[in-house]
């Protein structure tokens, strides 16, 4: 006897579209973990980076002041220092000429000594236009254990840098130099990076202020120094002056983003912030991230795409294997010998009506073919036959499909 049991049914479409959305959000919450991951690499990454810079301006600027230092200490105790500060023609020589010679050494631009009496001497003779003018004591701008850092200058293109010791009787002998070397090296671009430098700043506490000492990558330098509020919460130059180290996201002046390292300098009262344009510094994981993020696309795309075309063939299997089983039933209904005759629940008084019935029945009905059948009530389709007692068995079938 042929086997008439249905296959089974595939997996309904939603449900395999609600397994490829659960496959997809997987993969993607994987990739998207994984980026969160690199992401959090490249800032450790970029603050060793800025720390390290950090420490080697630093240092350089530590080293330019420890050597003025040591040249205004040697200035102070000459002996010829408070006869200069007198007037006396051969001190004032004798001043001259160790200008001179620390000029030459040091390869500056400027070198100057402001006595004690508030008169100025350079190596050029008298006074000069590379030093501060006659009587400018310059704005103390930080202090360390042995000396003070003295500025004069309204703009990073004419900033000199005074280092006053203590000279004859408590007076102040400072050394007037010009930073341009120093600054260069400080603001110099860490290679490969285009946008990567450092900015020194001292504190303006009478205004609130941070100020740049070095000159600006984007700014034009004979404007005054570049000013911003003690109490500004995204500006790297103020966390600079907040007593921590400080690294993150935050706004240049222009207002870009960067990607910043603010410090203090101890025991001189400086700050320093390392820097970099927050879309090159990341311009490389960005990168990465859009090629990782089609990867996983691509993936995510090729699972369903193969769950589909799966899904797909088991459907045109089932149903070959259902219209298989059909035909089957057919076949086997159409060539029974005995009467088959199947009833669907309708409105009429007996409350069935004919469905199909196969060739044997159509012989012991009173119709001529399954058309003029269809639909009728038991007592129509087989008149001679005593349809009633079976009735009440056919309604309970119908109730309960048992």
């Amino acid at each position: 006897m042929p086997d008439t049991t249905e296959p089974p049914a595939p997996v309904p479409r939603g449900s395999l579209a609600l397994v490829c959305a659960a496959l997809c959000a997987l993969i993607l919450g994987a990739a998207a973990w994984l980026l969160h991951g690199q992401y959090r690499i490249e800032q450790r990454g970029w603050r060793q980076r800025q720390s390290a810079l950090i420490q080697e301006r630093t240092a350089l600027l530590r080293d330019w002041l420890s050597e003025r230092a040591d040249d205004a200490q040697y200035l102070a105790r000459s002996p010829w220092i408070a006869p200069a500060a007198a007037g006396d023609p051969r001190a004032r020589l004798l001043a001259r000429q160790e200008l001179t010679r620390l000029r030459a050494r040091g390869s500056r631009a400027a070198v100057c000594l402001r006595l004690p009496g508030g008169e100025t001497l350079s190596a050029a003779g008298g006074d000069s236009a590379l030093c501060p003018a006659r009587g400018t004591a310059g704005e103390l701008i930080a202090s360390g254990p042995k000396f003070g850092l003295r500025l004069a200058g309204r703009s990073p293109a004419d900033t000199l840098l005074g280092v006053s010791v203590a000279g004859p009787d408590g007076a102040q002998v400072t050394l007037w130099a010009s930073p341009a070397e120093l600054f260069a090296q400080m603001t110099a671009q860490q290679e490969p990076y285009r946008t990567q430098t450092a900015v020194l700043l001292y504190r303006d506490a009478a205004r609130g202020q941070a100020v740049a000492l070095t000159p600006s990558r984007r700014r034009d330098n004979a404007l005054p120094r570049l000013r911003v509020a003690l109490n500004a919460p995204d500006r790297p130059e103020a966390l600079a002056f907040s007593g921590k180290k400080t690294f993150g996201v935050m706004k240049d002046y222009a207002g870009r983003e960067v990607l910043a390292t603010a410090a203090p300098i101890p025991a001189l009262g400086l700050g320093i912030v390392a820097k970099v344009d927050r879309a090159e510094a990341l311009a490389r994981f960005r990168q990465l991230a859009a090629l990782q993020g089609a990867a996983a696309l691509l993936l995510a795309a090729a699972i369903c795409g193969l769950i589909w075309t799966f899904w797909k063939g088991r459907q045109r299997a089932w149903l070959a294997e259902r219209l298989e089983s059909e035909r089957r039933y057919r076949q086997l209904f159409e060539n029974m010998k005995s009467a088959v005759a199947v009833w669907e629940p309708a409105a009429n008084e007996a409350g069935f009506a004919l469905e199909d019935v196969n060739p044997a029945g159509l012989r012991l009905s009173a119709l001529a073919s399954r058309a003029e059948a269809k639909g009728r009530p038991p007592a129509e389709v087989f008149p001679g036959l005593a349809i009633e007692p079976l009735l009440p068995v056919m309604r309970r079938v119908a109730g309960t499909e048992q």
